[in-house]
């Protein structure tokens, strides 16, 4: 299974001048994650991620060293009257461990020795008062039960990918929400300036409905009562409109802050088509199993867990390293440190070892401590797991009923207003036949509006619904 980072995709849309022209939501999103900062910390921190997991094999690097050491001497007694041993060392290794677990060292050396005041009947028992010595090698060593095939390397790789991978779909998770939200702030805009349309409407409507109840009472035909009953119907439409502008200020202060716009910044203009309904499976993926990202990153946390008991167990075990080296040896009798180098080339001396070494961790408390933590963690991560599992099938499920259950709300209140509407109108046309009451005429119209703002509302319910799917994916089994 493979997550990817759903906003980044976003960030390919063109730049374009905020208020410049009306945005869709692909737009207004495109410019969320091009501003928003929140998002900006997010793919920063998923890109330290990566680079956490390639850190892991730093100790496959090949490392390059030099050493150069001096050394007097004047410890007494010496032989043949010497007062002083003066010796100088030069080594240069290269180093590289593969991920076999296969070491291998590389190594050139060179040094001179010089005794002062040695005698001549000792020198030539030694055949020089001074000598250069040298040489090239090579060693080898390989374990053949802890890291046996490079099984250590292997199991601290398994284990840093799928930490890599849960935290990198840790901060994915965390974008996404940033933008599901974002996209419900969207509609919650779309909305408002909707039901600040409907209500504009409505209280122009009850002016209307006002005025010619004014009218009818100066001609005589209704009474006061009927007036000051139009009269509270435009002061409750008033007292709504009043309250719908309030929440669409806030609204836009919110758009505003998901794409860090200053204050003084007027909020841009938003088109969507409120009303069209998206398809869920198309939203997320038809291409494998529906699954929440939480669920995802659970199952990935519960593979790092169990890779990590194998790996402690691994750790603890008894080791078996074969080991070998081979040494030219130089000779320059006479010579200074750096003489050792004339025959570095030389094989008719050399230096050969093998090795076998076995290394034994004793049983203790802190032994098995290590081992049981990591199986108790593995443990506790599989049935978080397999019980996220569970909740996230089921999370997808009732999202499923629900935006189809609300399909089919939408529907009926479609038909509501319809019915609402011809039902106002047809009242209207009544009273002015006298055949009508004030307060059905009034009734009416508000129930009609009431239905409009309704259906809009439910329609915002199921987008916003919908901006949900980015907290899912589909995954390939």
């Amino acid at each position: 299974m493979k997550t990817h980072l759903h906003f980044a995709a976003l960030a390919l849309v063109a730049a374009m001048p905020i208020c410049a022209q009306a945005m869709n939501l692909e737009d207004y999103l495109g410019q969320v994650v091009q501003k928003h900062q929140g998002l900006e910390g997010l793919r920063a921190s998923q890109e330290a991620a990566r680079k956490t997991r390639e850190a892991g094999d730093m100790e496959l690097t090949p490392r390059f060293s030099l050493q150069g050491s001096y050394l007097s001497d004047k410890k007494q007694p010496s032989m043949g009257g010497m007062t002083e041993t003066r010796s100088e060392a030069y080594n240069a290794t290269l180093s590289k461990l593969f991920s076999s677990g296969t070491k291998v060292d590389v190594m050139a050396k060179t040094g001179g020795v010089e005794y002062i005041g040695m005698s001549p009947a000792t020198a030539s028992f030694f055949g020089a008062t001074a000598y250069g010595q040298g040489g090239l090698g090579i060693g080898l060593s390989q374990s053949l039960w802890k890291n046996a095939f490079g099984r250590s390397t292997s199991l601290r790789r398994e284990r840093e990918i799928s930490v890599a991978e849960a935290e990198a779909g840790s901060y994915d998770l965390q974008g996404r929400q940033i933008l599901a939200s974002a996209e419900s702030a969207f509609w919650d805009l779309l909305y408002l300036q909707e039901e600040v349309s409907i209500r504009q409407a409505s209280l122009e409507r009850g002016k209307k409905i006002e005025a010619w109840f004014r009218r009818r009472a100066d001609d005589g035909i209704s009474d006061r009562a009927d007036t000051l009953n139009a009269r509270a119907l435009v002061a409750s439409r008033e007292l709504q409109l009043t309250a719908s502008k309030d929440n669409l200020i806030a609204a836009e202060k919110k758009v505003r802050d998901y794409l860090e716009m200053d204050g003084n910044q007027a909020a841009p203009t938003l088109q969507g088509q409120i009303a069209s309904s998206r398809d869920l499976q198309q939203l997320v993926g038809r291409d494998g199993r529906v699954v929440s990202l939480q669920v995802y990153l659970a199952d990935l946390q519960a593979k790092a867990q169990a890779v990590g008991a194998r790996e402690a167990e691994e750790a603890t075990k008894a080791d078996l390293v074969l080991s070998g080296s081979y040494f030219t040896n130089s000779y320059e009798a006479g010579g200074k440190a750096f003489d050792g180098t004339k025959n570095w080339d030389r094989t008719d001396t050399p230096t050969a070892q093998v090795a076998l070494s076995w290394t034994y961790l004793f049983e203790s408390d802190a032994k098995v401590a290590v081992r049981d933590s990591a199986r108790a963690k593995a443990l506790a991560a599989k049935l978080q797991s397999e019980r996220a599992a569970r909740e996230g099938e089921t999370a997808w499920t009732e999202m499923v009923r629900r935006h189809k259950e609300l399909t089919l709300q939408i529907k009926s209140a479609e038909d509501l207003l319809k019915i609402q509407k011809d039902l106002a109108k047809a009242l209207q046309d009544k009273y002015a036949r006298g055949r009508s009451i004030t307060s059905e005429v009034i009734n009416s119209e508000e129930n009609a509006a009431n239905a409009e703002l309704q259906l809009t509302k439910m329609r915002a319910e199921q987008r916003k619904l919908e901006a949900q799917t980015r907290l899912f994916i589909a995954v390939k089994e």
